[in-house]
C-alpha cells in the first residue's frame, strides 16, 4: 500500500515543474508542496516490532514526504516507545509555548489533566551520527546520568540505538504537529455505543490533511 502511494510521488517528481535539481529546496520539500502521504498508525509506540517495521519503510523512502500520525495518552504511557514519544511531545510543546524548563514544568501537569490525549504528526528525520543522537537524548532527558526515577531507557537501548545507528529507531522521528484533545479517538461507555476504531484511525489522519484532494 505504501509503495503504491510512493509510486505516485515518483511519477510527480518526473515533472520539471514540480521538482528540479536547481531548486534551493530538497526534493522532499519540493514534492511536499503538491503531495503528502499521511500514514495513520494510531497505536505507534505500543509494539516495538510493528513500530520498527513502520519506521523501516519510512527509512527506505527518506526523500519523499511521508508523514506518520499517531495517538498518545500522556496519562497512560505504558511502553518504552510511548514514553519516548511522550518526551518528544513535551519537547515540541515547550518549543511552541516558548518556555524554559521551569516555566514548562509548572504548567504542564495541569495542562495534561485537561488535555491528556495528543494527536501527533511526525516525519522521518535520520540522525546518523552519535553526536546527533546523544544531543537529542539529552534534550529528551534519556541519558543515563539522569536520576533513576526519571530514566525510561536501559543500557541496551543506549547501546543499540544511541551508541550504534539503527535506522528503525524511534530517535529518527521528529514531531512536527500536535493537536491536544480531551477525549480518546474511540468514544463511548461500552461496546454497544463505542465508536469504530477504523473510522477513528481515518479521522485521526484527516485532522492533519492539507490541500484540495484527499484519497483514503
Amino acid at each position: 500500500t505504501v509503495q503504491g502511494a510512493i509510486n505516485y510521488h515518483i511519477a510527480l517528481e518526473m515533472k520539471a515543474s514540480i521538482t528540479t535539481r536547481h531548486s534551493t529546496l530538497k526534493k522532499r520539500d519540493q514534492l511536499a508542496l503538491f503531495v503528502e502521504l499521511i500514514w495513520s498508525h494510531q497505536t505507534h509506540g505500543a509494539d516495538a516490532l510493528k513500530d520498527a517495521d513502520v519506521r523501516k519503510i519510512m527509512a527506505i523512502f527518506p526523500e519523499y514526504p511521508i508523514c506518520l500520525t499517531f495517538d498518545l495518552d500522556l496519562g497512560n504511557l505504558n511502553s518504552v516507545g510511548r514514553k519516548i514519544l511522550g518526551r518528544f511531545v513535551q519537547r515540541k510543546l515547550k518549543e511552541e509555548w516558548a518556555m524554559d524548563n521551569d516555566e514548562f514544568d509548572a504548567v504542564f501537569p495541569d495542562f495534561i489533566k485537561k488535555f491528556p490525549f495528543m494527536s501527533c504528526k511526525a516525519i522521518y528525520k535520520p540522525r546518523p551520527t552519535r553526536e546527533l543522537r546523544e544531543a537529542l537524548c539529552q534534550e529528551l532527558g534519556l541519558l543515563p546520568w539522569e536520576s533513576k526515577d526519571k530514566n525510561i531507557v536501559d543500557g541496551k537501548f543506549i547501546e543499540n540505538e544511541v551508541t550504534s545507528y539503527d535506522p528503525t529507531s524511534v530517535l529518527n522521528l521528529e514531531i512536527t504537529d500536535i493537536l491536544p484533545r480531551r477525549l480518546g479517538l474511540m468514544i463511548g461507555k461500552n461496546k454497544q455505543n463505542l465508536t469504530q476504531g477504523k473510522a477513528g484511525n481515518q479521522m485521526h489522519a484527516l485532522r492533519f490533511a492539507r490541500g484540495f484532494y484527499v484519497q483514503t
